[in-house]
């Protein structure tokens, strides 16, 4: 069982990472005119010493952004389908939601600036939209995924993880 936490934690944090950071980048382009301007700003959280935002490519502020938004979104992943797993709810758009409103009250609470380098590269409607992308995605990986049973009896080879027994 926890190889299978293990196996959907890490799909569902690829797949937010992957659709977080193509809407940051969207956004960043939208707001800013360069894609990389939000993934800069992540850097910042990194380093607040860092006095001026670079707006295009920074080999360091970009990869730095990109690690953080990778890092954070695997750790999400993780976590998600953790509960998702102990509560198992009935509405997997309701879970998504609720996942992704508590999410966006942690950010707020744990960021020193609130979202002011973020949303000086997005603009407030980039940093909705970005939540939003989180949730649509996490919405879209629960319903595709299959219902997971539960584990059978001792010696049943019906069991998912049956195959080393």
């Amino acid at each position: 069982m926890f190889r299978r936490l293990l196996l959907d934690g890490l799909k569902t944090g690829i797949a937010l990472a992957a659709t977080t950071t193509a809407a940051l980048m969207l956004f960043g382009r939208r707001e800013r005119g360069t894609p990389w301007a939000a993934l800069n700003g992540l850097a910042r959280l990194v380093d607040p010493s860092l006095a001026r935002i670079p707006g295009g490519f920074s080999p360091r502020e970009s990869s730095l952004g990109l690690a953080l938004n990778a890092g954070a979104m695997m750790t999400a992943g993780m976590l998600y389908e953790s509960v998702f797993l102990v509560i198992r709810p009935r509405s997997p758009l309701l879970a998504a939601g609720a996942a992704t409103a508590l999410v966006l009250a942690f950010d707020r609470a744990i960021m020193p600036e609130g979202w002011s380098p973020i949303e000086q590269a997005l603009g407030f409607g980039g940093v909705i939209g970005t939540y939003a992308m989180a949730g649509a995605t996490l919405a879209v990986v629960t319903s595709l995924r299959a219902p997971r049973q539960l584990p059978a009896g001792e010696h049943d080879e019906t069991r998912e993880d049956a195959w080393f027994v």
